[in-house]
């Protein structure tokens, strides 16, 4: 199908100007400062993922929870020097993270395929992608951060094939390291990465030398200290697999492996769309056999296509192994070099003039469409309440904890069905949190006496309350009855609604164990 004439010149425009390296950072960079403005200053609370970065940076740690390595949030600390103790401090590594996801897979497809605009086009395709178009400005962290060095470790290993000096060596160790302290997921990635360039033969020879021995040493003293921690704290480690995955038997119909494969589907699938039905439409000659078809990006189409089987299968041998039904989406960022992989094909198929002009018009529409729709979720979320994490009044919340007695000190927190701990933090700054969700974190001392505060959701959660006052204990030290009076908050988005966030807390009585 083809444009109209009047937007023929439009999309050329489009192209040319994402096409070259200043234009396509110029444009990443003002659609990621968009996003966070939004993002970070509009939203009057953190989300999930975000809520949990604010809980643990409240102090340097060389781990945090047994489900992620720690880096984001050291990065989080760093933000925090600039922005303080708020949601936007979060934001900034989060867009920051998004804003490298495409420059790295821009610096790649530029060195596989040698041509400025399918490879800025290759690097825009994640904006057809659900999972990180849109999924991950709202909710992911560490999803994200892995994102950006799934790609900057491919360039890491392209500079070493180009130049195998010191200093390469040094460079790939480190994103290697810094890739594994970003999510554990990251180690199937780099494994499947490093076992394809092994079926290389210049790269073997890159790799299997004394040279390696420096990365290898690097990437060791960037993750021991904190695999160290893990195994001191490795007890939970079961209940945490139970967690994140499910391992259950189906119906006599479905037995487990064809569960586990539809799994599998479901999740690529998820990642994947709407992508998967839009490449068709615009290149479909790449996905016929490539007989005979030759290109400067062959050797390395053919290494990260193998990568990617090999990642496949990994996952296909460990989901089916371990008996697990469900596979979360977001894991599958990891094959997010799959459009530097696809477009090597596209430029051994032939390029069709236009298709990749028309292509490029529809990824900015899609930024388009994604760069209003957060306002417009702004706007409209007091009335529809869908992503009501993101817009729960917590100053509001706060400040009746003022009025209730409650200026600073200790807060122990319930976590569900929105992050209290972390987005409290926000508006007291000077507080230690801690959560019930993560019993392996305590946050640092107060530096001055200060009081305890015990805080739920009462709405879904109103039997909780044994369970909080038992974790009170545990965490203060206190000597707590359960007689003691507790206050009830109830808030709104806006008068219009009738659902309301209904909270119970109680403020521990002064000089029960650590509160003073």
């Amino acid at each position: 199908m083809k444009p109209l004439p009047m937007f023929a010149g439009a999309l050329e425009r489009n192209a040319k100007a994402l096409s070259s390296t200043p234009g396509f950072v110029l444009c990443v960079g003002l659609y990621m400062l968009w996003l966070f403005a939004f993002r970070g200053f509009a939203f009057p609370a953190a989300s999930g993922d975000d809520a949990e970065q604010l809980l643990f940076s409240q102090s340097f740690a060389w781990g945090y929870d047994l489900r992620n390595p720690p880096l984001y949030t050291w990065l989080v600390i760093a933000s925090q020097q600039i922005f303080g103790v708020t949601i936007h401090s979060v934001a900034f590594v989060k867009f920051t993270a998004m804003f490298l996801i495409y420059l790295f897979l821009r610096q790649g497809a530029q060195g596989v395929l040698g041509d400025g605009r399918l490879a800025s086009i290759a690097a825009l395709s994640p904006l057809a992608v659900y999972l990180v178009a849109w999924d991950s400005v709202m909710n992911y962290s560490q999803t994200v951060l892995v994102a950006a060095m799934v790609p900057a470790t491919f360039c890491a290993l392209q500079r070493l094939d180009a130049k195998p000096t010191l200093a390469s060596y040094a460079i790939l160790g480190a994103a290697i390291g810094i890739g594994l302290m970003s999510k554990y997921t990251y180690a199937l990635f780099i494994l499947s990465l490093l076992a394809a360039a092994m079926m290389d033969g210049a790269l073997r020879a890159r790799l299997v030398n004394a040279k390696a021995l420096l990365g290898l040493a690097i990437t060791a003293l960037i993750v021991l200290p904190h695999l160290i921690w893990y195994l001191d704290n490795s007890a939970a480690f079961a209940a945490l697999v139970q967690s994140k995955f499910t391992f259950t038997r189906g119906p006599d119909a479905l037995p487990t492996p064809v569960l586990g494969l539809g799994a599998i589907i479901t999740a690529f699938f998820n990642a994947s769309v709407p992508l998967i039905f839009l490449l068709p439409l615009f290149f479909w000659k790449a996905f016929a056999p490539l007989r005979g078809a030759t290109a400067p990006s062959a050797r390395y189409r053919r290494i990260i296509g193998v990568s990617l089987i090999i990642m496949t299968g990994a996952i296909v041998v460990l989901v089916l192994g371990a008996e697990v039904t469900r596979l979360r989406t977001h894991y599958m960022v990891l094959f997010i070099l799959f459009p530097i992989y696809f477009f090597a094909r596209v430029q051994a198929a032939g390029v069709s003039g236009a298709a990749p002009a028309r292509y490029a018009g529809l990824l900015t529409a899609l930024a388009i469409i994604v760069g209003a729709a957060v306002p417009a979720i702004y706007l409209a979320e007091p009335l529809r309440c869908k992503r009501c994490t993101l817009m729960v009044p917590y100053a509001a919340l706060a400040e009746r904890l003022r009025e209730a007695g409650f200026t600073r000190g200790k807060i122990i927190s319930w976590y569900l069905p929105v992050f209290v701990s972390g987005n409290l933090r926000v508006h007291f700054p000077d507080s230690a949190v801690a959560s019930a969700k993560y019993p392996v974190y305590d946050p640092p001392g107060l530096k001055a006496p200060g009081q305890c505060l015990v805080i739920w959701e009462n709405k879904r959660h109103s039997g909780i309350k044994p369970r909080m006052l038992d974790e009170a204990r545990k965490r203060l030290g206190a000597v707590i009855t359960g007689d003691e009076p507790v206050g009830k908050i109830t808030l709104a988005l806006s008068p219009a609604r009738k659902d309301k966030f209904q909270y119970a807390f109680m403020v521990v009585p002064p000089g029960q164990g650590s509160c003073t």
